[in-house]
């Protein structure tokens, strides 16, 4: 039974690691996406980097310093690109109801199917959350 636990976690932790990957990857094939909620406010993504938003009123509510879009510069790393692309991604995943894609210059998917979740099964048959 140890050692299936062990695959299992195994088989667990290569398919988040690929979750993430295909989001970034998602992210950075779709270019630049304009998203706009409801309520009118609305954010501008490039290649998985948040690069301005603005609030219903249209005022602006982030842009980048000295107003320069985030660009790939020496001060940017892969990793540091990776780990914005993944809290765009996160944020996207959660508070997005009701968004509209209004623009993309890229190509907008779905990785489907979904990855399995290797989770536990718990003592009614039904998966653990993990």
């Amino acid at each position: 039974f140890e050692e299936a636990a062990d695959l299992r976690d195994r088989a667990a932790a290569l398919a988040r690691v690929l979750r993430r990957n295909q989001r970034v990857q998602q992210l950075i094939e779709a270019g630049e996406l304009r998203l706009v909620f409801p309520d009118g406010s609305g954010s501008h993504i490039r290649d998985g980097r948040l690069q301005a938003s603005w609030g219903p009123d249209g005022q602006a509510r982030f842009e980048p310093a000295f107003g320069q879009p985030a660009s790939d510069g020496p001060e940017s790393s892969p990793a540091s690109h990776v780990a914005e692309a993944l809290c765009v991604a996160q944020w996207l995943d959660r508070g997005t109801r009701g968004c509209v894609l209004d623009h993309a210059s890229g190509v907008w998917r779905s990785a489907l199917p979904r990855l399995p979740s290797f989770g536990a099964v718990g003592e009614r048959g039904r998966r653990s959350a993990r």
